[in-house]
């Protein structure tokens, strides 16, 4: 489970964003050998976001890297747009994984 990052494991059907806690437990407890953002699979600007916002931020970044939409870019997006990214739950997500490899 934890042989790839939180991100890369979401992306692949492998976690869901209600695993993210136990990926942080994880880490606090085994030498990885990578920082806690390496290790969640983060870029330096999302993990300083998701230090400022809640956890809900999982939901923008996956949406983000399915669509292929660097976050900082997506913070200055419409605000219509935005909304509807952060409405999307597990379903839709998967939703999007999958037109994304038809």
């Amino acid at each position: 489970m934890y042989n790839k990052t939180f991100i890369q494991s979401c992306l692949d059907g492998e976690a869901t964003l209600f695993d993210l806690d136990e990926y942080i437990d994880y880490w606090h407890e085994h030498e990885t050998g990578l920082t806690l953002r390496e290790f969640l699979g983060l870029t330096p600007y999302e993990y300083q976001e998701w230090g400022k916002n809640s956890d809900s931020i999982f939901r923008d970044i996956l949406r983000c890297r399915i669509e292929g939409i660097d976050l900082e870019k997506y913070t200055y997006m419409d605000e219509e747009d935005r909304i509807a990214a952060r409405s999307y739950d597990e379903e839709a997500i998967e939703q999007l994984r999958k037109e994304k490899d038809e």
